[in-house]
């Protein structure tokens, strides 16, 4: 399960700009005739608006905390673009809201480290996924305890891919105290793997 994990949380940080290219979200929406929250097709319009900044600056990205003075995120609404307008079309946005380009941050990190700090970044964030999952297979921890700390890293990661600033302090400092807690969880209650446990002999 960690070997998983270790493989695949860090090709999904390095996917999603090929997968917003690859997927055509709306028009598969529009197929089944799904209808998108707001939140929803805001975070779409957002995407897909950093996915087209990517491309421009792929390899270095625009810089760090960029995300917020991009230069062209206020010059119109979503709705006025016709490069959105596929977007309005599955969701419950209503074309007179005044929805923007992009508010503080993507709402995803893995696109804004890609957007901010290019395909490096991208591979050396994706690479700290990886060393987290490897640290928790040294442990030697219980099966049990293995697949809470799986889960606790599954965990931030899903939720860094939908919401907050990859770099808010309170956010990065949530995932050092929840790690904390889990190690000092895991030694209170002497959570090793039995293989480990030496057995004294009667």
């Amino acid at each position: 399960m960690l070997v998983a994990v270790a493989v695949i949380l860090p090709l999904l940080f390095l996917g999603p700009p090929m997968l917003l290219q690859s997927i055509d979200f709306p028009a598969r929406a529009k197929e089944m005739g799904w209808t998108l929250s707001h939140s929803a097709g805001h975070r779409l319009i957002v995407w897909r608006y950093v996915y087209n900044h990517i491309v421009d600056r792929p390899i270095l990205g625009w810089g760090l905390h960029t995300s917020r003075i991009m230069p062209d995120k206020d010059d119109v609404r979503a709705a006025d673009d016709p490069r959105y307008t596929d977007i309005f079309e599955v969701t419950t946005l209503s074309r007179e809201a005044k929805v923007g380009l992009m508010p503080m941050h993507p709402h995803n990190a893995t696109l804004q480290t890609w957007l901010e700090l290019g395909v490096i970044g991208a591979v050396l964030y994706a690479m700290v996924f990886c060393m987290t999952v490897i640290a928790l297979w040294r442990l030697r921890l219980s099966r049990i305890a293995m697949a809470a700390g799986a889960g606790l890293a599954v965990s931030i990661f899903m939720i860094g891919q939908l919401s907050f600033s990859a770099w808010q302090s309170w956010w990065l400092c949530s995932q050092f105290l929840a790690a904390a807690f889990f190690l000092f969880t895991v030694r209170k209650i002497g959570a090793v793997s039995a293989d480990t446990v030496s057995v004294p002999r009667a």
